[in-house]
């Protein structure tokens, strides 16, 4: 529940925005959802009956977000407008694998974990085992390796 919590407020458009970045994350986040739902209708022929359904209906929902985006920017809530736009795009379109909150480089965040995540945490967990083997086996000798010591070097000076 919170990395849900915590990936829902990183998807935000940050609170310290201005009126023009606010208004050019609600323009670059919109124009994603009409560009995307463009190609769509291009190539819809490409796959299935069924995903096209699902893909139609999420462009339409994104679409919906969009035009309530624009009201809101008309009515001069650009804070709402730019909240409404990355939605549209972030949970409709990407299915909330991806959002651009951003009105600057780098605009969009992943928030899915890859499975090159998965791949530097397994390697990095394996290099701290390896260190801490090693940091066993080079632990000072066992107290009685230094009685067997003791008991070969009498046992050499008996025989000489």
């Amino acid at each position: 529940m919170c990395a849900e919590v915590d990936r829902l407020q990183r998807c935000q458009p940050p609170s310290w925005l201005t009126v023009a970045e606010s208004i050019k994350v609600y323009e670059l986040n919109c124009q994603k959802v009409k560009n995307a739902t463009s190609d769509f209708k291009t190539y819809q022929f490409d796959v299935s009956d069924a995903q096209n359904v699902i893909w139609a209906q999420q462009g339409e929902a994104a679409q919906e977000l969009c035009d309530q985006a624009k009201q809101k920017l008309n009515g001069d809530d650009v804070s709402s407008a730019a909240r409404l736009a990355v939605d549209a795009w972030g949970q409709h379109i990407m299915n909330g694998t991806v959002c651009c909150p951003l009105p600057h480089a780098p605009f969009c965040l992943d928030t899915s974990a890859s499975p090159t995540s998965f791949v530097v945490f397994g390697l990095f967990s394996w290099v701290i085992l390896m260190f801490i083997f090693a940091v066993i086996a080079r632990s000072p000798q066992h107290p009685h390796e230094k009685e067997y010591e003791e008991t070969d070097k009498a046992v050499s000076l008996w025989r000489a």
